[in-house]
């Protein structure tokens, strides 16, 4: 039983290292917590953009305090690749067409500024703090006309309709438990779960990167942030979570603890054979 025992404990160690090697590489993830993609940050100021370009704040008054402060800002961390006037330069595009949901969506999720001119534009923390984005935001319904930060309210949305706008329209790349995955050479749907609601809608009207935008109503955007929500917290009936990828690790986990236990019957089968008959 000696060498069947020591076989089946280097299968079981070949699992736990392919295992391990599916973590890192991102494959099998735990649930993802609440937090991600600037979920925790404080409500945005509201600000919209009029049909012609100009700019309107909370109840359509022009805060020009704040869009002051934000050219201030603009100059010395966007107009390097941008340009002085945000008609694009070298370095970057012109931003006369994205309006003040584009503005906030990349300041909010610190895909802008970018360290350096060619750097990719990928989800981090937040790079300035929420005065700062604000000021910007302001700033740049100056300059530029586009989507207007949507108006989102999960409280009263219907999760059932965010679930089948999700499924029917997202699901193809962020996956049907928004966990997110690959979409081709080069380019992955981040994960989805923990995302505050106005960063989704923002997500949903602009379309950043190889994203489309889709013209929702509010009330849609409103659902499919209430199923988004409802995904971060729901239940897990069968046990531990393996974060929505599927059936590869669920399986993976499936024959790993099969090989252990069927380690541990073999080690006792051994030792039983190996005590001495009275």
């Amino acid at each position: 039983m000696g060498p069947r025992v020591q076989t089946l404990g280097g299968f079981l160690a070949i699992a736990v290292i392919a295992m391990g090697t599916l973590v890192m590489s991102g494959m099998l993830t735990l649930p993802a917590a609440a937090g991600n993609d600037a979920s925790d940050a404080p409500a945005r100021a509201g600000f919209a953009t009029t049909g012609s370009g100009g700019p309107t704040g909370n109840g359509g008054v022009t805060d020009l305090a704040a869009a002051a402060t934000g050219r201030a800002l603009f100059l010395s961390t966007c107009a390097t690749c941008h340009g002085a006037d945000g008609r694009g330069g070298a370095g970057g595009p012109s931003l006369a067409s994205s309006g003040a949901a584009a503005w906030d969506f990349y300041l909010s999720t610190g895909r802008m500024p970018l360290s350096g001119p060619g750097q990719p534009a990928d989800r981090q923390g937040m790079h300035l703090d929420r005065d700062q984005i604000d000021a910007l935001v302001a700033y740049g319904t100056t300059i530029s006309s586009g989507p207007a930060i949507p108006n989102v309210v999960v409280d009263d949305a219907s999760v059932q309709r965010g679930r089948d706008l999700f499924v029917n329209t997202c699901a193809a790349c962020h996956g049907a438990t928004a966990a997110g995955g690959a979409v081709g050479p080069g380019v992955f749907a981040p994960s989805l779960v923990g995302t505050d609601p106005v960063t989704v809608a923002e997500a949903v009207r602009i379309g950043p990167g190889a994203m489309p935008p889709f013209s929702w109503d509010d009330a849609s955007l409103s659902d499919v942030a209430a199923y988004l929500d409802w995904l971060a917290t729901a239940p897990t009936p069968g046990g531990l979570s393996t974060g929505g990828q599927g059936p590869v690790p669920e399986g993976l986990i499936a024959v790993v603890i099969g090989l252990g236990v069927l380690v541990l019957v073999a080690r006792w089968i051994g030792n039983k054979a190996r005590q001495p008959h009275g």
